[in-house]
C-alpha cells in the first residue's frame, strides 16, 4: 500500500521548489543533444527578441517554437493552461521524445490535479525503482502518486521507469484512463484492430488503443501502421492532450461557435455558440489568432468564420482558432429602403428596409457590394424608397441588388451642364439615333484610362460609354479622346483664369480655328518650360489638341544657355523688369528677366535673393529673356587656402584694408585682409593680428581675394 509522509510546512515548500526546478533542468539536459547539429542556426541568437512570440504578442512563449510548427496551437493552449513549462532556457523542445515522468505530469496538470499533487508533501512510492524516482525525478514524484490514485497506469507494475520514452501505446492507455474510459477499454480487449502491425500492440493495451482511435485521440499512419512502440515527441504529446481536453467538458476552458459580429476596432467578437447563445470575447495583446492554421492579426477576422476559443484562468482568450472553409448560410430579403447610414472604416453603417409590413434593420460595412443587373455601384447610390434585394449573413449585409432598368449607351459628348442649387446636372450625348439628354444622379463615377476623374474633366467631342439606372447616369467611361496637332501662327490669344478657360485662335494656311486653353495647358520651347505671357500674336507654334482643348503648345523661338559668374543683378519690381549680368570668357552678358522666371539650386526652386555676386550660374533664355537661373556654384564655395612664411604685414587703418605677404616656394604673395579676419594660434585659440610675428608659418583661407581666416601652423 502506498504510504504518505506529511512533514512541516517549511519542508513541503522546500521540496516543491526543488521539484519545480529539477524538471526544467532535466529537459535542458536532453535539449543539448537535440540541437547539437543546429549550432549554426542558433548561434548568437536570442529568439525572444529575434522573432519569438514575446515580442509579437506580448505573451510569454517558448523560444524554439515557430509559427509553422504543425502543433503550435496545441502547444500554445497547453502552455497557457500551465500543462507544459519548458526548460530553463525557455525552450519547449518540440521534437524531443517525452518521458513517462513528463507525460504523467502533463496529464495530471491538464486534469486540474496539480494543486493536489503540490499539497501532498513528501510521498513514498512502492515501485522497485522508487528510490531512483526520488533521487532523479523528485519533481515528478507527487504527480506520479496522484496518477496512481486516479488510475492513470497500472499500480501492479514493478518498475515505473520515469526516464523511459513514452510510446504511442503507453500514451494511448494513459489518455483513455485519464478520461475515465477504462471500463469501455476493458470491454474492447478482444477488438480486432485494422492496423497492419496490430500484432505488435500489447494484448493488455488493445482495448485502450481501440477506444483512443474511436475517440479520435490517436490515429494510424498513412502506411496503415500504428507503430505502438514509437516514442511520442513533446509536440505530439501536446496535440494528444489537446484532443483529450475537448473530450471532457469539465476540463476544457473554451467555446466553439461562429463569429457573429466583429467590432469596428477588431477588439471584440460576438460568438454564436452551437446552441444559439451569443458570447462576447474581448481580444487582448496576449491572444494568439489563427486562420486556417496560420497566425493572423485581429483586423483579419471576419463574421462567418468558425471559431474555437481557449481561455486563460483569468478569463482572457489565449487562443482563437478560426476556419474560413465553411460558408455560413445567407438570408435574402426584398423590400424598399426606409433609411440608410453609410459605414466608415471605423464604424458600421445601417440599412432599414420595409419587407411586407415589417421593418428590418441590418448592418453595413465598407465591404458590402452593390449591384444592378451586373452594374457595380456604390452604397452612396442607394436612396430612400429604392427597391432592393439584400443578402444577409449574421445580420451583416454582404450584397445589395438594386431594382431598376439598366441601360448602356455610346456616343460623342456634345454638351455638359454641371449641377447647381437650382437644377440637376445634365450631359448631352450624340448617338447613332440622334442627341439624347441624360440627367446625372447624385453619385456618378467618371472613368478615363482606368482612373477616376471628375465631371469637369469631360471634354466635348470625347467618345463616351454611359450607363444609366432608371434613366439617371450612374457611370461614364471615356472610351476615346480625339488627338490632333495643329501648326500655324497665333492670331489671337485670351489667357485663362482660375475660374474661366481661355482661348487661342490659330491660323494654319488660310484657315483660322479657335481652341480652348486652360491652366493645365503646357507651354514650352524645346525642353524649356514657358508661360502664357511668352505667347504673342504672329508667333509660330505647334499645338496638341484633344477634343478642342489645347494640351500642349510648342513655341518656335530662340532658346539659349549661358554659364558665367554673376557680375551684377537687379531684382525686378513694379517699376522695372530687372536684369542679371554674367561674366563669361571675359565678356559681360546682360539679360532681362521674363515675368515668370524661376531660380533653381540643387534642383529645387529658391528665391532670387539666393543669387549673389560672383556665383557661378547657368542662365536659360527665351528670345533673350531670362526664364531660368540655375545656381551651379556659390562664390562662398570657392574658398582657397594659401600656406607660407609671414614675410610682411600691414595692419588695417581707418578705411584701408590691411594685408599680409607670404613666402612660399621662393615666391612672395600679397593678399588683402577682410575687415573681420579671424586669427588663431597653433592651439586653435583666437588671437589678434598684432600677435603675428614675421617668420610665423601661416595658413590663410582666401574668399573672393580677401583673407578671411589665419591660422599659425606648428
Amino acid at each position: 500500500m502506498n504510504k504518505v509522509k506529511r512533514l512541516g510546512i517549511t519542508l513541503v515548500a522546500l521540496s516543491l521548489a526543488l521539484g519545480l526546478m529539477q524538471a526544467p533542468a532535466a529537459e535542458a539536459k536532453g535539449n543539448k543533444e537535440e540541437y547539437k547539429g543546429n549550432k549554426k542556426e542558433y548561434k548568437g541568437k536570442d529568439d525572444r527578441f529575434e522573432w519569438g512570440h514575446v515580442k509579437r504578442f506580448g505573451y510569454p512563449f517558448f523560444h524554439d517554437v515557430r509559427e509553422d510548427n504543425w502543433a503550435i496551437k496545441a502547444i500554445i493552449k497547453m502552455a497557457g493552461k500551465g500543462v507544459f513549462i519548458g526548460d530553463t532556457k525557455g525552450n519547449f523542445n518540440p521534437n524531443m521524445p517525452i518521458t513517462r515522468a513528463e507525460a504523467v505530469v502533463a496529464a495530471v496538470r491538464l486534469m486540474g490535479l496539480e494543486e493536489k499533487a503540490k499539497s501532498l508533501g513528501e510521498v513514498e512510492l512502492n515501485f522497485d525503482d522508487a528510490k531512483e524516482i526520488d533521487r532523479k525525478y523528485h519533481w515528478a514524484e507527487n504527480y506520479i502518486y496522484v496518477g496512481l490514485e486516479n488510475g492513470l497506469f497500472d499500480s501492479n507494475m514493478d518498475r515505473f521507469q520515469p526516464e523511459k520514452p513514452a510510446t504511442r501505446e503507453w500514451v494511448a492507455t494513459l489518455l483513455v484512463r485519464a478520461l475515465g474510459l477504462t471500463d469501455e477499454a476493458n470491454a474492447k480487449m478482444n477488438t480486432k484492430l485494422s492496423f497492419k502491425d496490430a500484432k505488435a500492440i500489447s494484448a493488455s493495451a488493445v482495448g485502450y488503443v481501440a477506444v483512443a482511435v474511436e475517440k479520435g485521440l490517436v490515429t494510424g499512419y498513412p502506411d496503415g501502421t500504428f507503430q505502438p512502440n514509437r516514442p511520442i515527441s513533446r509536440a505530439e504529446m501536446a496535440a494528444l492532450l489537446d484532443r483529450m481536453d475537448w473530450e471532457r467538458d469539465d476540463i476544457v476552458a473554451g467555446i466553439k461557435g461562429t463569429v457573429y459580429l466583429v467590432s469596428p476596432d477588431g477588439n471584440q467578437l460576438e460568438i454564436r455558440k452551437t446552441n444559439g447563445d451569443l458570447t462576447r470575447v474581448t481580444i487582448t495583446e496576449g491572444t494568439y489568432i489563427f486562420l486556417n492554421g496560420k497566425l493572423i492579426t485581429k483586423e483579419q477576422i471576419k463574421p462567418g468564420y468558425q471559431a474555437t476559443i481557449i481561455f486563460k484562468e483569468n478569463g482572457e482568450p489565449l487562443l482563437i482558432d478560426l476556419k474560413s472553409d465553411v460558408v455560413a448560410p445567407q438570408d435574402q430579403y426584398s423590400g424598399s429602403v426606409a433609411n440608410i447610414v453609410l459605414p466608415t472604416n471605423t464604424a458600421y453603417g445601417s440599412l432599414n428596409i420595409v419587407v411586407g409590413n415589417e421593418n428590418k434593420s441590418f448592418l453595413l460595412t465598407t465591404q458590402t457590394k452593390v449591384k444592378a443587373e451586373g452594374l457595380e455601384l456604390e452604397l452612396a447610390d442607394i436612396a430612400v424608397n429604392q427597391r432592393v434585394t439584400v443578402q444577409v449573413k449574421d445580420n451583416i449585409v454582404t450584397e445589395i441588388k438594386m431594382e431598376g432598368a439598366v441601360k448602356q449607351q455610346e456616343g460623342t459628348l456634345k454638351a455638359v451642364y454641371p449641377p447647381s442649387n437650382s437644377q440637376m446636372g445634365l450631359i448631352v450625348l450624340t448617338t447613332a439615333k440622334g442627341d439624347v439628354t441624360l440627367p446625372l444622379s447624385g453619385h456618378v463615377r467618371y472613368i478615363y484610362e482606368n482612373k477616376e476623374i471628375g465631371l469637369h474633366d469631360l471634354v466635348i467631342g470625347s467618345q463616351l460609354e454611359v450607363v444609366t439606372l432608371d434613366q439617371y447616369v450612374k457611370k461614364v467611361t471615356v472610351k476615346k479622346v480625339n488627338v490632333t496637332e495643329v501648326k500655324g501662327n497665333i492670331q489671337s490669344f485670351v489667357m485663362p483664369t482660375s475660374s474661366q478657360p481661355g482661348e487661342i485662335v490659330i491660323k494654319a494656311g488660310n484657315q483660322s480655328s479657335t481652341y480652348i486653353v486652360n491652366n493645365e495647358t503646357y507651354v514650352r520651347s524645346g525642353d524649356l518650360p514657358l508661360h502664357f505671357s511668352d505667347l504673342a500674336a504672329n508667333q509660330k507654334i505647334a499645338a496638341k489638341i484633344e477634343n478642342q482643348v489645347v494640351k500642349e503648345i510648342k513655341v518656335e523661338g530662340q532658346v539659349a544657355e549661358n554659364v558665367g559668374e554673376v557680375a551684377a543683378i537687379q531684382v525686378p519690381d513694379q517699376n522695372q523688369t530687372g536684369y542679371i549680368t554674367i561674366k563669361k570668357n571675359g565678356s559681360m552678358l546682360a539679360f532681362q528677366f521674363a515675368p515668370d522666371f524661376v531660380v533653381l539650386q540643387n534642383g529645387k526652386n529658391v528665391e532670387l535673393k539666393n543669387v549673389e555676386l560672383n556665383d557661378l550660374v547657368k542662365v536659360k533664355t527665351f528670345n533673350s529673356k531670362v526664364k531660368v537661373v540655375e545656381i551651379k556654384e556659390k562664390h562662398s564655395d570657392a574658398v582657397t587656402v594659401s600656406e607660407g612664411i609671414l614675410a610682411g604685414i600691414t595692419l588695417p587703418k581707418n578705411n584701408y584694408l590691411g594685408s599680409i605677404t607670404l613666402l612660399s616656394n621662393n615666391q612672395l604673395t600679397t593678399v588683402k585682409l577682410a575687415p573681420q579676419v579671424a586669427v588663431f594660434d597653433a592651439e586653435g585659440k583666437a588671437i589678434t593680428l598684432e600677435s603675428l610675428q614675421l617668420g610665423d608659418k601661416l595658413k590663410a583661407e582666401i574668399d573672393n581675394n580677401l583673407v578671411t581666416k589665419i591660422t599659425i601652423q606648428r
